[in-house]
Parts: structure tokens; sequence; C-alpha cells
């Protein structure tokens, strides 16, 4: 038997021929999704798509708390009778029923304070040289300790001042009426006959706005 003997192929033709083979098998592998799984298919080099953003809804503004039907009647009072501002009737009036006391005074009693000390208006300054009485309620500073300039500008502090004097003056009196006097001239001159019966004649007739 003759054998056949095999020219030996050189290193180039082989290297060609590999990459013929693998070529082949990648467009194979392509065509038919086989194999080549470490190969990264197309969608996978693409940047993930951006999450449109949501945008932050606007939180409605709060609702103003609608005023106590009682409150409203005494601001409507106020505004038509000293002519102010309904915003600042509307505080007065608010401040008022939150520092009024289970006794005395009672919101009713305060508005009827303010308006023959004041006509509500916060910025109200007596005629006295020494101490001067301020604000809607008309308190001397130094007699209570309080500073004048704070007290001048905080409504709220001459209302729960107000309404402070006045219950312990009732509590030492145990009389609302002697409470009046004696918020008017003082506790020390009522307690020695110094009495004023136009101021308290004047308190009831403004606390009769309210009833």
């Amino acid at each position: 038997m003759r054998l056949v003997e095999f020219a030996p192929v050189k290193e180039q033709q082989l290297d060609e021929i590999d990459v013929k083979r693998a070529m082949t098998a990648g467009a194979l592998a392509l065509a038919t999704g086989i194999g080549g799984s470490n190969l990264p298919m197309p969608s996978q080099n693409r940047a993930p798509a951006t999450e449109p953003v949501a945008t932050k809804k606007e939180q409605p503004a709060p609702e103003k708390k609608a005023l106590d039907p009682k409150l409203k009647k005494f601001t409507d009072i106020v505004v038509k009778k000293y002519n102010i501002n309904y915003e600042l009737a509307s505080e007065i009036v608010t401040l008022a029923k939150k520092h009024e006391k289970k006794l005395f005074p009672r919101v009713e009693d305060l508005l009827a304070i303010i308006g023959i000390e004041s006509s509500f208006n916060p910025q109200a300054v007596s005629g006295l040289r020494t101490d001067p009485a301020v604000g809607l309620t008309q308190i001397r500073p130094n007699i209570w300790g309080l500073d004048a300039e704070g007290l001048m500008g905080d409504i709220e502090k001459q209302i729960s001042a107000s309404s402070d004097i006045l219950s312990k003056y009732n509590r030492h009196l145990n009389n609302k009426e002697d409470a009046v006097h004696a918020y008017n001239v003082g506790i020390t001159a009522f307690q020695r006959g110094d009495y004023n019966p136009n101021y308290v004649a004047k308190f009831a007739n403004e606390k009769q706005l309210y009833r």
C-alpha cells in the first residue's frame, strides 16, 4: 500500500483558516442566537432610560379657621363703633376670649375695658408724665413691673395683663364692680374711699354692646 504524504501546511495558512472558522462560527451564533453568551447584547450597552422626575404638588394654603359666630358678632360691633381695621378688631376679640377668666373678667368685660380705656387703639398713651399708662387697656408698666416698650408692642400682653389685674382685684374685693373701680383709680385709692361712679357707668354701658 502506498503511503500518501501530506505536504506541510504553512503556519500563516493555518492562521487564516482559524480566522475564517472563527468568523463563520460568530456569524452563525449571531444568526441563531446560540453561543456567544459572553458578548453583550446591543441593548446592554444603552444608557438606562431616565425616569421622569415627578413634580412636587403644591400644598394648598391652610384655610383660616372660621371665627366663632359670637366672636364674629363682637368683631363687627367693634369695627362699626370704633372704625378700625377688621383684622385688628378680630385679633383683639380673639385674644380677649383667649385670656378671659372663668369668673371675671369675661370676654365682654375685657372688650368693655378696652373700649373705654383706649377706643381700641393699641398705641394709646396717657398724659401722665411719670409712668404713663399704655396700650389697649392703659396699664402703667412700672406699677406692674412690666417693660413699657415691650408692653406697647404686644397687644396680647396688654390684654392678658389687664385680665390678670381685674381677676386679682375681684378675688381681693369679692365684687366685680369694685374690681372695675379699683382698676380705674388703683386699689390703694379705692380702699381709702376714692370712687369713680362715671367710670363704672361707662363700663356697664360699653358691656351692653356685647349682650
